[in-house]
């Protein structure tokens, strides 16, 4: 079973209207041909999104693909499908010629009741810039057991902190490091930095006062470059690309939470859905 993140967006019709009403997953250029996007000849696709497309059509086009599941999101619902027809055109309105295919749901879930990593999974830029993605085991983790655990119903088992870890969202991640801190003393005064360029948060205890970055995973040239341009004083991480004494992994992290009991009742209640130990 492989898994795939579609995003549908409609104006105001998203997967709701597409996935839930209409049965049917969307796949759009303006007044692009089923015929064209096929032959590589659309003049509607950028040339920055041909292998995107071209990524499409080698998944679900000539065949229904029964061993994908795909992923989409609505207002209210995440919902879990499968292929049920080959690639068709479904119908030209608004000035767009919707292609795509039919689509059985398997399971469609209230995002409270979701796990947050998957409901904000288009915050994860390597998918949400795309239309189309496929979710792999190896750069989204948490939501490959999200996925899992809508399907099957059950807790996801990881086998280490890494793991565990890997189950939250960016946004779960530094609010984690935001309250270890707290809990450790420090003063922070907001969770996450937003837009703002090359730091996520600052804290302070006493006279010491640190800038923080917080990714999931730091690559050696994110690193690179951000140790030219800011005054970063630590990197906490998930995975990271590069070791220095500057930067805070999992291991580090699990080390640091020994202490603070409560960051790790937080922690254990919001991955609900996973069992560590």
């Amino acid at each position: 079973m492989r898994y795939y993140f579609l995003t549908i967006k409609d104006g105001e019709r998203n997967a709701d209207h597409w996935i839930k009403e209409q049965k049917f997953a969307p796949f759009f250029y303006g007044m692009a041909t089923l015929e064209a996007l096929r032959d590589d000849t659309a003049p509607e696709v950028p040339t920055r999104s041909w292998a995107l497309v071209r990524r499409f059509f080698k998944t679900f086009d000539n065949r229904i693909n029964e061993g994908a599941v795909i992923v989409s999101i609505g207002t209210e619902n995440v919902y879990l499908y499968k292929q049920t027809s080959p690639l068709r055109q479904h119908g030209v309105e608004r000035e767009k010629r919707y292609n795509g295919f039919d689509v059985e749901i398997i399971k469609a879930i209230p995002k409270k009741d979701c796990p947050f990593v998957l409901v904000s999974i288009r915050s994860n830029q390597r998918i949400g810039r795309k239309t189309f993605s496929e979710i792999t085991e190896e750069k989204h983790f948490g939501n490959c057991r999200a996925i899992d655990y809508v399907l099957s119903g059950k807790k996801q088992r990881v086998d280490n902190f890494q793991q565990y870890l890997q189950c939250l969202s960016s946004v779960q991640f530094e609010t984690l490091i935001a309250k270890m801190l707290e809990e450790q003393g420090y003063w922070v005064s907001a969770y996450t930095g937003g837009t703002l360029p090359r730091y996520d948060f600052f804290c302070e205890k006493g006279n010491k006062k640190m800038a923080l970055q917080v990714k999931t995973h730091l690559s050696k040239e994110v690193y690179e470059r951000y140790e030219k341009e800011s005054g970063i004083d630590y990197y906490y991480c998930i995975t990271s690309g590069v070791t220095t004494k500057k930067i805070k992994s999992s291991s580090d992290i699990e080390g640091e939470l020994t202490d603070c009991g409560k960051t790790k009742e937080w922690l254990a209640k919001t991955l609900w859905w996973v069992t560590y130990k």
